[in-house]
C-alpha cells in the first residue's frame, strides 16, 4: 500500500579513517570473496579495519593482472607511440612480489613468522588459504596502521610496499613514520557523486 510518509533522518553514516597512522585500530574481519557486492568483479581479499571512534579503513587485494593481457597492454601502447618503460614480465613479477610481501606484512602483525608458510597453484586458492590460516587469531588485538592515498588522491590504502612498515601490533616498540612518497592529501572531489562517495571505502561498500 502506497501513502505520504514523514521523512526519516538517515543516522548511519560511514566514517573513513584518516590518512596518516592510525593507533588502537581492530582488524574486524578478513574475507575472500566477490568484488562488488552483486556477485560481479572476480574474487578479492579484504581487511577490514575500524577504531575505537567508529572510523572504518577497508584495504583490498586483487588478482594480478596475467601476463597475457599485460603483453597485450604493451603491444597497445607501443603501437600508440606510448612504449612502456618496462617488459610485461618485469611488471608482472614486481605485481606479484607486491601482493606477496604485502600481504605478508600484515599477516606478521599477528601471526608468528613460522606459520606464514603458504602459497596457491591459483589466485583462488591462495585467497582462500590466506582466510583459512588467518582464522579469528586477530581478534582481540590492537593495531597501528598507515594509512595513505593513491597518486591521484582518490582511494585511501595501504602503502603497495612494506618498504617501510605499515601495520604493527599496537604495543610494538617499532614506531609507523611518514615519508616523502606517502601521499596524505585527497583529490578535492569534482562532483556530487564524488562528495557522496568519499567517506565510503575504497570500493564503495559499507559495513
Amino acid at each position: 500500500m502506497y501513502k505520504l510518509v514523514e521523512t526519516q533522518p538517515n543516522t548511519s553514516t560511514y566514517k573513513l579513517m584518516n590518512a596518516g597512522i592510525n593507533e588502537n585500530v581492530s582488524l574486524v574481519d578478513v574475507t575472500f570473496d566477490t568484488l562488488r557486492q552483486d556477485g560481479t568483479g572476480g574474487n578479492v581479499i579484504r581487511f577490514y579495519f575500524q577504531n575505537d571512534e567508529g572510523a572504518k579503513f577497508t584495504q583490498t587485494y586483487m588478482q594480478v593482472t596475467s601476463l597475457d593481457r599485460l603483453k597485450e597492454s604493451a603491444k597497445n601502447a607501443a603501437s600508440s607511440g606510448r612504449p612502456w618503460s618496462s617488459t610485461p614480465e618485469q611488471l608482472h613479477k614486481d605485481l606479484l612480489r607486491n601482493v606477496g610481501e604485502s600481504l605478508r606484512h600484515i599477516l606478521l602483525a599477528f601471526i608468528p613468522e613460522n606459520k606464514l608458510i603458504m602459497s596457491g597453484d591459483t589466485w583462488d586458492t591462495f585467497g582462500k588459504n590466506i582466510v583459512d590460516l588467518v582464522g579469528n587469531s586477530y581478534e582481540g588485538l590492537k593495531f597501528k596502521i598507515k594509512c595513505v592515498y593513491d597518486k591521484q588522491g582518490k582511494y585511501l590504502q595501504f602503502p603497495q610496499r612494506p618498504l617501510q612498515p605499515f601495520m604493527l601490533a599496537q604495543d610494538s616498540a617499532t614506531d609507523l613514520t611518514i615519508s616523502s612518497r606517502d601521499n596524505l592529501q585527497a583529490a578535492a572531489p569534482t562532483n556530487e557523486a564524488e562528495i557522496t562517495s568519499s567517506d565510503k571505502s575504497d570500493d564503495g561498500d559499507i559495513w
